[in-house]
């Protein structure tokens, strides 16, 4: 751009492109989801179950909060939201650092963080088609084995600049793979009318913890290296799938089983 600074291209780029993302989403967003939530409390269908008739009075963020705690699939999937996000922004995070610091050019850092962005919005029409096809916790497991096969790669060669583009990419696939399925589920888990609020409680469980990550990873990239970083944010799948196990006990368990 004429007269402005050389890298000020970028925010420009993102200001008009949510801009755009905005006035898309107020013009076509149809029916508006607070609206279908508005209707589900006033009128709850007949035989709802108390669960559902409770959503009828007005809801806050502890009720949001005891919902999630007392659905075992709504628990697993905040869990994998946030684990998923605290490691895709840790290690984005410490990236360009790393490039740096092994001598790699501003050129490589930006195509590395691109391909990343790539990896994490791209695909997730795809993703959420096959999240429909083939159920939620398939597709996040899978999510949790790229997110795996990123983590292997950085940590193998940290220094190569190929291999750290694939790792970011596969970062970011691995995060949209997790992410699209368990925001899904933790939706679908709780009753309509409390929806909304559940879905804004996990995005901003999501947003703190990768604060909380993004902070970490700069102590974390001195003391272990990116190497560490890489595999202490791999590391972060084995919750989940301890989770995901206890989840598919309860499914197979006989019902009234002890």
């Amino acid at each position: 751009m004429a007269g402005a600074p050389p890298l000020s291209g970028a925010f420009v780029i993102g200001a008009v492109l949510l801009t755009a993302t905005a006035v898309t989403v107020s013009l076509l967003m149809r029916p508006d989801p607070l609206a279908v939530a508005a209707q589900h409390r006033r009128a709850p269908s007949a035989g709802a179950p108390a669960s559902a008739g409770a959503a009828r009075s007005p809801v806050n963020l502890r009720r949001a909060l005891g919902e999630i705690r007392q659905v075992p699939a709504a628990r697993f999937a905040l869990t994998a939201l946030v684990l998923a996000h605290v490691a895709m922004v840790s290690v984005m995070t410490m990236t360009p650092v790393s490039l740096a610091k092994h001598g790699h050019s501003i050129t490589i850092v930006g195509i590395t963080i691109s391909v990343h962005v790539l990896g994490m919005y791209a695909f997730a029409p795809l993703v959420g088609s096959a999240a429909d096809r083939f159920g939620r916790l398939p597709v996040i497991l899978a999510g949790q084995g790229v997110l795996v096969v990123s983590a292997a790669l950085n940590m193998i060669a940290p220094s190569s600049a190929g291999a750290v583009v694939v790792g970011l990419f596969l970062l970011g696939l691995g995060w949209s793979i997790v992410t699209v399925p368990a925001s899904a589920l933790l939706s679908q888990s709780v009753p309509a009318g409390s929806r909304p609020l559940v879905q804004g409680a996990g995005d901003s469980a999501m947003n703190a913890a990768a604060a909380i990550g993004a902070i970490g990873s700069g102590a974390l990239m001195v003391t272990v290296g990116f190497a560490g970083l890489a595999g202490i944010a791999g590391a972060l799948v084995l919750p989940v799938l301890w989770l995901a196990r206890r989840q598919s006990r309860a499914a197979a368990r006989p019902v009234g089983a002890a």
